[in-house]
């Protein structure tokens, strides 16, 4: 009898453990041209010719071609993180099935988690990618206007990868990662917590856009706004932009680029062979001892 007690116990045991979560599955509707994926925890998306590929396989006969929008559907799962990846080394998601008319259709993608809880991987092409992150999602093709969103979210990380790449945003949640390359980045008027990564290039990091003097501290940290709930991070950035107010920005004991714009600033260079431009306004330039050129410095 206690060996049959036993035995049901470990039946019992291994019938309530947790099941997997099931994986990503995907449904195409010809009729309105759209593509509806259900996951719960991870789910990337990309293209290979003109097939969709969802988690690596065909979603039905939904091509770049027959598709206009590709909606992401995922229960709230405070307990799991759940990522959408979107990969556009196949190349970009485009035309799609109705032409927009403004010379540059594409498909759209919509994520939703129930609860605000997106998070969104935007993987870049080998070229020179031109991306903007606003408020309520990312334009993918940003030679367009800014409000023109190609994909509907929250919590963005955007990673350019090879290639010069120009990458903005004007969001409170968005993380910026350049890769290799010369890549071109520009800070939001909304920081404070935001992560700005250049990769390996000379990279660049603009906050030409705020509306308040920053103070930056070893070209690693952001100081800002009193309105910013904290600071953002730097890393790997070798050209630092200002504002057009009275900025500090501080190098570290690397070869650097500091640009005041406008405003009575001061300019620290550190160690380093380092470029200090004051631009408009007094600014007070000390280079720090590595052999550095100041321009437009007054003090």
């Amino acid at each position: 009898m206690k060996t049959r007690l036993a035995a049901l116990g470990v039946l019992l045991a291994v019938s309530l453990q947790a099941q997997p979560a099931r994986a990503a599955s995907c449904t195409f509707d010809p009729d309105s041209a759209t593509v509806t994926v259900t996951f719960r925890k991870e789910v990337s998306v990309r293209r290979n010719g003109d097939t969709i590929l969802i988690k690596g396989k065909p979603c039905e006969a939904a091509t770049v071609t027959n598709v206009d929008l590709v909606r992401f559907v995922a229960p709230h799962n405070p307990a799991a993180s759940q990522a959408v990846r979107i990969n556009l080394t196949g190349g970009p998601f485009a035309p799609g099935a109705t032409d927009e008319g403004d010379g540059a259709s594409e498909i759209e993608f919509v994520v939703d988690t129930g609860a605000g809880g997106d998070g969104i991987l935007i993987k870049g092409t080998t070229e020179a990618d031109h991306f903007v992150v606003a408020p309520g999602g990312v334009n993918l093709n940003a030679d367009e206007e800014s409000s023109d969103i190609d994909v509907m979210g929250l919590g963005v990380v955007v990673y350019g990868r090879r290639g010069a790449d120009l990458l903005s945003t004007a969001s409170a949640r968005a993380t910026l990662r350049g890769g290799p390359g010369d890549d071109a980045l520009v800070g939001s008027a909304f920081g404070g917590g935001l992560f700005y990564g250049g990769g390996t290039g000379h990279d660049s990091l603009d906050y030409s856009n705020v509306e308040c003097a920053i103070e930056v501290s070893a070209m690693a940290y952001v100081f800002g706004c009193p309105i910013w709930e904290s600071y953002d991070v730097a890393d790997s950035v070798e050209e630092m932009i200002g504002t057009a107010y009275d900025d500090v920005i501080e190098g570290s004991t690397e070869n650097e680029v500091l640009r005041g714009r406008g405003g009575d600033d001061f300019l620290h260079g550190r160690r380093g062979r380092d470029i200090l431009d004051g631009g408009a306004g007094t600014d007070t330039c000390e280079g720090g001892g590595g052999g550095d050129t100041l321009i437009r410095c007054e003090a």
